[in-house]
């Protein structure tokens, strides 16, 4: 009887072992598939990830875009100047940032940003928005989260005055120009 406990107890830690050996394997590789998300070895470019100006282009992908347009338009359509806070739901998304080396896409969620209809417009059909990312996976600049805001939004004395004020180390947001293509529609 004793030498039964014995057995049963010395298989139950084989098993447990087993169990906790296919777990950390399998995490472990989970974990490097989910940091190989640039066509480049990141490493050889760490200097480089922090310089905006390697930064060609963001491309935004959403991945139920029939719901995203059916949220922009209610938000154009809803009354009054000001953005409904319940029409600005996050979005799955792969953002795709296109660097002068190579190409890093993450898994991401988007959604509309701003408090007011100024950062969403209807022009020809199309529709210009300012977003608010937040990546799942990787950074860019160091950032997980950033806003892409359009033109419109901003004026060309922000991004002077913003930079008067790196010059002279007063702390202030980054803001630099880039193209961004929101699911098919290019922007600056």
């Amino acid at each position: 009887n004793m030498k039964k406990k014995i057995l049963y107890f010395l298989s139950t830690i084989i098993k447990i072992s087993l169990l906790l050996f296919f777990i950390i394997n399998f995490s472990s590789n989970q974990t490097f598939a989910q940091t190989s998300h640039c066509d480049f070895d990141t490493s050889k470019y760490l200097k480089e990830l922090n310089n905006k100006s390697n930064i060609n282009q963001i491309n935004i992908k959403t991945t139920n875009l029939k719901k995203w347009h059916k949220n922009n338009l209610k938000i154009l359509k809803n009354e009054g100047k000001r953005i409904n806070q319940n029409l600005k739901k996050n979005f799955k998304s792969i953002v795709e940032i296109k660097y002068v080396f190579g190409t890093c896409k993450y898994k991401a969620k988007i959604r509309q940003t701003g408090d007011v209809k100024d950062h969403i417009k209807l022009f020809n059909g199309k529709i210009f928005q300012s977003l608010k990312v937040k990546l799942l996976n990787g950074n860019v600049l160091g950032n997980i989260r950033f806003k892409l805001l359009i033109p419109q939004a901003r004026g060309e004395d922000e991004v002077i005055v913003t930079n008067i004020l790196k010059s002279m180390d007063i702390l202030s947001p980054e803001i630099f120009y880039i193209k961004v293509n929101n699911n098919g529609l290019q922007t600056q």
